[in-house]
């Protein structure tokens, strides 16, 4: 019997097809090019992770001016974007992904394209190729999170929205895209109920007090299937 993993790696693999202009055009047989790739997660929803990248690519050649002129090293860049949807049954909106590997697999055509004649030189206008890209994503182990909530009021605040503050850190870390659901207890209320992080980790809601005594105010969720819990209690500024 071989044990499943528990959190495997996943790949997938993407074709991408591109042509590039060339401007100056090249003389023909001399367009060379190289390639690199990067790839980070987008979003993570049930089931999938959405990744997004980009193959950026140099050409070197001998451009070849209206004139004839031939200028040999000519560089042009382009970028080739590309995403990809990553098949995960453990994965849930809100988890955490990291890409731990991505690169083109293999060529699978290059080619100098719409030629034409300048003063008597074969020129090449423009260059397709298609590659393989191959990208692997892997569930984050979560080892820590931590919840800070803020919450103040006034002599002047009752029945008046404040803003409640809130930061969530995974492993140290703010990621933005992760659901908290918030409740009250006391005589106050809170919305929206369910927010997502943003950028650094920090979210935000509204609480508004309508009656005397203690508000406790409690962030909850999971992510990646480790739950977290933060709250906050605070004497309500209605008399």
């Amino acid at each position: 019997m071989v044990c499943p993993l528990i959190n495997p790696t996943t790949c997938s693999q993407v074709v991408i097809e591109h042509t590039t202009q060339l401007v100056p055009p090249a003389l023909e047989n001399t367009v060379t090019f190289t390639l690199t790739v990067e790839a980070d997660i987008e979003n993570v929803i049930p089931e999938k992770v959405i990744v997004c990248g980009v193959v950026r690519k140099t050409l070197t050649y001998t451009a070849v001016l209206e004139d004839g002129t031939l200028v040999p090293g000519f560089e042009v860049f382009d970028d080739i974007p590309f995403q990809s949807a990553i098949e995960r049954a453990d994965a849930n909106q809100g988890d955490l992904f990291e890409v731990t590997g991505v690169a083109v697999l293999g060529q699978v055509s290059a080619q100098e394209q719409n030629f034409g004649f300048i003063n008597d030189l074969r020129v090449a206008f423009s260059f397709r190729e298609k590659e393989v890209i191959k990208v692997c994503v892997r569930r984050i182990p979560v080892t820590s999170t931590e919840v800070d909530l803020g919450l103040g009021f006034t002599s002047e605040d009752c029945n008046v929205p404040v803003v409640a503050p809130g930061r969530l850190l995974v492993n140290g870390i703010g990621f933005a895209g992760i659901p908290v659901f918030l409740t009250i207890q006391g005589a106050a209320t809170v919305s929206p109920t369910t927010v997502f992080t943003e950028e650094g980790g920090f979210f935000n809601a509204t609480v508004t007090a309508f009656g005397p005594g203690d508000i406790t105010l409690t962030a909850t969720g999971t992510v990646n299937g480790a739950p977290f819990f933060g709250e906050i209690t605070v004497l309500s500024p209605c008399v």
